[in-house]
């Protein structure tokens, strides 16, 4: 399949898309269905990442040193009412959360560590 640059929005150089790419698939054991799911789920929808970039963003400024993936999206859900589908009938999967989060520390990686991760499909 081929691959093109899904998040060519955000107007990244393809070393950072590149660096992205590979933080979804740092290690081995990678759930490739979910990532698929998640890429293409990203290519349909390139607004949730940005808001999901804007509202980390805003929490940071508040000063949190630290936060979940999960709280937000589920700050996006609340704040923004965004609800773009994915073909699972969830409005913004709740399994993406970790990839959402990868890929915002790969893009702002002064910000790496904000996310406490576990191991995931993501990694």
């Amino acid at each position: 399949m081929p691959q093109t640059n899904l998040f060519e929005h955000l107007k990244l150089s393809e070393e950072q898309h590149q660096a992205m790419m590979d933080s979804l698939d740092q290690e081995a054991g990678v759930n490739n269905d979910m990532k698929r799911a998640f890429l293409k789920y990203n290519d349909n929808n390139p607004q949730v990442f940005d808001k999901f970039c804007e509202l980390t963003m805003e929490t940071i400024k508040k000063g949190f040193q630290h936060y979940g993936s999960q709280g937000i999206l589920e700050l996006l859900r609340w704040k923004t009412g965004l609800s773009p589908s994915d073909p699972d009938g969830f409005k913004i999967n709740n399994n993406f959360a970790a990839f959402y989060a990868r890929m915002f520390e790969s893009i702002y990686s002064e910000y790496k560590g904000f996310f406490r991760k576990r191991r995931s499909a993501a990694d």
